[in-house]
């Protein structure tokens, strides 16, 4: 928070919004990892090797989620720049 220092409630919700993003994005790259180290999504099941491969339809929607978070996370940045410098020009 203290990066974007907010000074109204619009910007102060679009902080914990970027920092929501953030966490999911977090979240989606530890379930990918998760998953490549469980074969068949068995937590039980011991990995030989070091080369493990998601199945395409798998890889697809975590790519699609990913760029649906970058998405989101520029788009976030950006609003917040603007009204920050909106706030900056007017003082």
């Amino acid at each position: 928070m203290a990066e974007y220092d907010p000074m109204t409630e619009t910007e102060t919700l679009l902080v914990e919004r970027l920092a929501n993003l953030f966490w999911r994005e977090r979240r989606l790259i530890q379930a990918e990892r998760s998953e490549l180290n469980m074969p068949n999504g068995d937590p039980n099941a011991i990995v030989i090797g070091t080369s493990a491969a998601l199945p395409m339809g798998q890889q697809l929607l975590i790519g699609r989620y990913q760029s649906m978070l970058t998405n989101q996370i520029s788009s976030t940045i950006m609003q917040i720049q603007r009204i920050q410098n909106s706030l900056h020009s007017d003082l």
